[in-house]
């Protein structure tokens, strides 16, 4: 084997190391994301309540009634883990067309946390 094979596989090597590497780090903080609550408890009282009012639509108003008995919660339902996959994209579809431009424009105006790099530069 020459010597300019043996340094391109030891290099694969070393970049396959490098990149096994960078996906456990990004696992562990994926890992630690999905660990926190996404919601407040304020926050989950306020979409129970609008969901509750019917502004969120019927199947929605029929998921609160779940939550209110015990049979559902509002993290697992954004999660995607109850079981409930048509409702949630049913419900995000449905923010999509009502909110999604108003949501763009405060994205692209709004400045980046300070621990983050900025996707948009």
């Amino acid at each position: 084997m020459s010597d300019e094979v043996r340094r391109a596989a030891q290099e694969s090597r070393l970049g396959y190391a490098e990149l096994h590497a960078e996906l456990a780090m990004a696992r562990a903080e994926l890992d630690a994301a999905r660990a926190q609550p996404m919601f407040t408890q304020e926050e989950k009282e306020q979409l129970q309540e609008v969901a509750r009012s019917g502004a969120m639509g019927r199947d929605m108003q029929e998921f609160a009634e779940d939550v209110r008995r015990g049979d559902a919660d509002w993290e697992s339902f954004i999660r995607g883990q109850d079981g409930r996959t048509a409702l949630l994209e049913g419900f995000v579809d449905t923010a999509q067309e009502e909110f999604g431009e108003e949501a763009e424009a405060a994205f692209a105006e709004s400045e980046a946390p300070d621990d983050v790099e900025d996707p948009r530069r």
